[in-house]
């Protein structure tokens, strides 16, 4: 397992429902662990309210934003703190998965019951339940004790060969959705048992290690990636837009030049289904194409991503325009088809909100764009840019600006 650092911001924030990271699947009810006396009735209880949060999206998202609980689930999270002492590995690992499927964190006296019964328990974890409880933390973005965190993970390595690939692609989850460093005897194992399982991994769970890996900052040896790779490739039929700018932005985050052959096949890819992608994913493929040194700059794939960043021209963020003419700044190319004067129109609206990382890659593009292409910002543009520099630099401060501006490096 190699590490790397975090060489340039998260060019967007990924989608993880569960069509993009798979939920982690539950044991059947054997002899062995049949659900008796109130642990079982509390999961059973709260699985059936986690199917209805579920199909209830609009409730769901009103409940996350306003932070509140409605009174059945209130109820629950009672008799389980109660009840917390009776919890054996199976119904605790349902229990946390529940809320990881209705993405809600529970509230405080739930998380302390958790966090301590995950101690009693950690040792009698099955590969499965470590990898439902780790998946869920990431859902419902809970960073764990450290203590627990590191029990987890020695649980985990010291029984690999029961993990399948659901079960290493959720832990790989959870780990990268906390941002969460992997110790290196599980990620030894991880590696060692994906490689025995390779054939195992679907379409969207190996698309999933790759974004995991990349939100860790880590990736396996040359050997293990190229197998991963291959594997990949032999799928490439079935990857949609989110799964291939998931591939590139991986390869971009980690600063890791993918294989000639997959690169030719997920630039091919890109080019077939252009037209399926939205603002957000086009933006992350062209700041990955920009960082890995890849943005086609000729032929029928430049000619088709342009065509489609025109089609979704309203539709960019201020973070998505400004990665765009970063990616064709940093390919020392002037955006064609327009892409230049329709953003640059957007970017005199009045109200526009620009972040400082949005400023900087904007004063960064316009100045790479000037030296390679002769480009000059257009009416308005500089005034408009300084009025945001205004705004944010008592938070950078002064002398900041110019700095971050002025690095090549720094700025995407």
């Amino acid at each position: 397992m190699i590490r790397e650092g975090w060489p340039l911001p998260n060019p967007g924030s990924m989608s993880s429902d569960a069509s993009t990271f798979p939920m982690a699947h539950t044991r059947s009810m054997s002899t062995g662990h049949r659900r008796q006396g109130e642990p079982g009735k509390i999961v059973s209880e709260l699985q059936e309210l986690s199917q209805q949060h579920q199909n209830e999206q609009r409730r769901r998202q009103q409940e996350r934003v306003n932070g509140g609980k409605d009174d059945r689930l209130q109820a629950l999270e009672e008799r389980a703190v109660r009840a917390m002492p009776e919890f054996r590995s199976i119904n605790f690992a349902r229990l946390v998965h529940s809320y990881g499927k209705m993405e809600m964190q529970p509230g405080s006296e739930m998380l302390t019951a958790i966090e301590e019964r995950g101690l009693q328990l950690v040792d009698e974890l099955k590969p499965q339940e470590v990898s439902m409880i780790m998946w869920s933390f990431g859902k419902f973005q809970y960073v764990p004790s450290k203590e627990l965190m590191s029990r987890l993970q020695h649980r985990a390595a010291t029984d690999m060969s029961e993990f399948t690939a659901q079960g290493i692609t959720n832990t790989l989850f959870g780990m990268g959705s906390l941002g969460a460093a992997p110790s290196d005897a599980l990620m030894e194992g991880l590696e060692k048992q994906m490689l025995l399982q390779i054939r195992e991994f679907n379409a969207g769970q190996t698309s999933n290690v790759f974004v995991s890996m990349a939100r860790m900052g880590c990736h396996l040896s040359p050997g293990s990636m190229a197998v991963l790779e291959r594997h990949a490739l032999s799928m490439i039929g079935e990857y949609r837009p989110m799964a291939l700018s998931n591939f590139l932005w991986s390869y971009g985050k980690l600063d890791l030049q993918p294989g000639e052959a997959f690169m030719q096949q997920l630039l091919a890819a890109v080019t077939r289904c252009i037209g399926q992608f939205g603002s957000h994913h086009l933006s992350m493929t062209l700041w990955a194409l920009g960082r890995l040194g890849k943005l086609p700059v000729e032929g029928r794939a430049s000619e088709s991503i342009e065509e489609r960043v025109i089609d979704l021209i309203d539709s960019f963020t201020t973070q998505g325009m400004a990665n765009v003419m970063w990616a064709y700044a940093r390919a020392g190319r002037r955006p064609g088809g327009g892409i230049l004067e329709n953003f640059e129109v957007r970017l005199r609206q009045p109200g526009l909100q620009l972040t400082d990382q949005d400023v900087s890659n904007l004063l960064w593009s316009y100045a790479k764009l000037g030296a390679s292409c002769n480009v000059t910002p257009g009416y308005g543009i500089m005034d408009a840019i300084e009025a945001q520099v205004g705004k944010q630099a008592g938070k950078m401060g002064a002398k900041e600006w110019p700095i971050r501006c002025g690095r090549m490096e720094g700025c995407a």
